[in-house]
């Protein structure tokens, strides 16, 4: 009777590789797919980034090109006001059937 138990001692180690090799397949498994979120997440997280890097280079023109239109502006009225007011009518001259 000691071959039949040798025989199930087999039988259990063969399903204990089996059930081994089941774990690690669910093991490695899990890890493929926890690599592949990683490597998304990482993929998400750069083009976060270069959204970002680019949103502040176009508010750091944008600002650049508001602050040359309000000098622009403060020139324009600067000049304005240094000349004459163009509807004072006390300084044109009469209309020509006058």
């Amino acid at each position: 009777m000691s071959k039949p138990q040798g025989l199930r001692t087999t039988a259990l180690v063969v399903d204990d590789h089996c059930a081994v090799r089941t774990i690690m397949s669910d093991t490695e498994q899990r890890l493929a797919e926890l690599e592949t979120r990683l490597a998304f997440q990482e993929h998400a997280l750069q083009e976060l980034s270069d959204a970002l890097a680019a949103a502040r280079g176009e508010e750091s023109r944008n600002a650049l090109l508001l602050h040359r239109a309000l000098e622009e502006l403060r020139q324009i009225r600067g000049a304005l006001a240094a000349s004459p007011v163009v509807g004072d009518a006390g300084s044109e001259p009469p209309p020509p059937h006058y």
